[in-house]
């Protein structure tokens, strides 16, 4: 029994030792993530880091190592990864990763019985100690596990790809955060420079009605207009606290953590200095869509589904064909050893039409992925016909908004100079305000927009965004 106890326990240490690092690594996952489960679970304060002095790019790239979906995106990746591995380990002899297949199963035990006397039962004065390793070897399977194996490695594919995907979508949201958070600067400037000018109209309506030069109603209407431009300055300083908080929340951080000031710092003179970030395309929607078709992340995952649907199909149908396999064991009873080995040749006669089915639902499943390939072909050739558009359009409306602008501060230069020596009404005046005020808003908007849709274009072609990073004085 000594013998047999020494053998298996020898067996069950080699086999411990082989997970050892796989145990190891379980349990210190679990120790670190189980505070993470408590309901009451509070996070440490985090150290204040300074991200003002960093360009757009380092931003991004901050974004994309602290967001939870890229992670996210990298531990679907590495589980289709394993699961590859999963797959690979049970390969048969006969495939391209041989050997893999062989399995290996150790039994021990002790037994004792009564025995049987003219007396009676009476208690055995000892047992028999036992031992089986079982070893099981697969030969060949048809193919099956190689289309398995191709078809997990095309998840595997498409896994890469979403990852890349993921980064693409980040940069886009972090950018447009980026852009909003600049616009909403220039419109609070705006709105504060219209309370100025309407607190300076209010000035001027009081003088003028102390001396007599107009009426009582010139002066409400000034003070009417100042509390309008009070009331935007209000709204437009929470648009600049939302559009901060996007920006915080897209970089990955929360509002306990981090806040707009630690990322972007306000500009000094938003009105007259723009920041641009990407270089000028030309580029038509026909040559775009040639190129993304090829070369977008989702193009690409779509057609990797696909080609792994038809190894699926490959696999379904090599479930019909019979195994090939070997069989040994060793065996010992106190005091006997023996072993046996064996070939067998499997094949299912009959299981409910389940294997044919699974084969038809292969088969659907492939057609269904042949239509999502069409589908994500439509959808990326309206998204590019969007983006595209709405770069072009947003070209068009900011060359357009800088001329509105000049013409605006043209006219509010008259009409200042002409109120001030009565030749225009008080309406006039406003109106003037009001016109060059929304001018400098469209003109800063279209700028930006020009900005985030040249952003969108490289999520859609798949390509690394080029950064050109510079400042424009308007």
């Amino acid at each position: 029994m000594g013998n047999a106890l020494y053998v298996s326990g020898m067996a069950l240490l080699l086999a411990v030792a082989a997970g050892c690092e796989a145990l190891n690594n379980a349990r210190t996952v679990q120790e670190q993530l189980a505070p993470l489960g408590n309901d009451d679970f509070r996070r440490d304060p985090a150290p204040f880091v300074d991200f003002t002095e960093c360009t757009l790019e380092d931003l991004v790239l901050q974004a994309i190592t602290n967001r939870p979906s890229m992670m996210a995106s990298y531990f679907e990746l590495e589980d289709a990864r394993l699961a590859l591995r999963e797959i690979d380990a049970n390969a048969p002899v006969l495939s391209g990763t041989p050997w893999n297949a062989f399995s290996a199963d150790l039994s021990a035990g002790y037994n004792a019985s009564a025995r049987q006397t003219h007396g009676g039962l009476k208690p055995a004065s000892h047992g028999k100690a036992s031992a089986v390793l079982s070893l099981d070897l697969l030969v060949w399977d048809w193919g099956r596990n190689a289309a398995q194996a191709q078809a997990q490695a095309e998840r595997v594919v498409a896994g890469e790809l979403g990852l890349f995907e993921e980064c693409l979508t980040i940069f886009e949201e972090v950018t447009e955060a980026y852009f909003q958070v600049l616009i909403a600067d220039a419109m609070l400037e705006i709105a504060h420079t219209n309370e100025y000018v309407n607190a300076v109209q209010v000035e001027r309506a009081e003088r003028r009605l102390e001396a007599g030069e107009t009426q009582k109603s010139d002066l409400l209407q000034a003070k009417k207009n100042l509390a309008a431009a009070r009331e935007q300055v209000v709204v437009r300083r929470d648009n600049v606290k939302t559009s901060g908080a996007q920006l915080v929340k897209a970089m990955g951080f929360d509002a306990s953590r981090a806040s707009r000031d630690d990322i972007l710092e306000p500009m000094e003179n938003p009105l007259n200095r723009y920041r641009r970030a990407f270089p000028v395309t030309d580029f038509t929607l026909e040559e775009a869509f040639e190129f993304a078709s090829t070369n977008s992340p989702g193009m690409k995952i779509a057609r990797a589904k696909m080609r792994a649907a038809s190894k699926n199909v490959d696999a379904a149908k090599a479930d019909l064909m019979p195994r090939l396999a070997l069989t040994g064991s060793v065996n010992w009873t106190d005091p006997l050893w023996w072993w046996s080995w064996g070939a067998g040749l499997t094949q299912n006669l009959f299981s409910g039409f389940s294997n044919v089915t699974a084969i038809d639902r292969s088969v659907v499943a492939l057609e269904l992925a042949a239509v999502n390939v069409n589908e994500t072909e439509q959808q990326l050739s309206k998204q590019l016909a969007d983006a595209v558009a709405t770069r072009d359009d947003a070209r068009v409306a900011c060359e357009s908004a800088e001329a509105t602008y000049r013409a605006a501060k043209e006219n509010f230069d008259v009409v200042s100079q002409q109120y001030m020596v009565g030749e225009c009404t008080q309406l006039e005046y406003a109106d003037a305000v009001n016109t060059l005020i929304a001018a400098m808003g469209d003109k800063v908007q279209n700028f930006y927009a020009e900005q985030v849709a040249e952003a969108k274009l490289y999520r859609y072609l798949g390509v690394d965004p080029v950064y050109e990073f510079e400042e424009v004085e308007q």
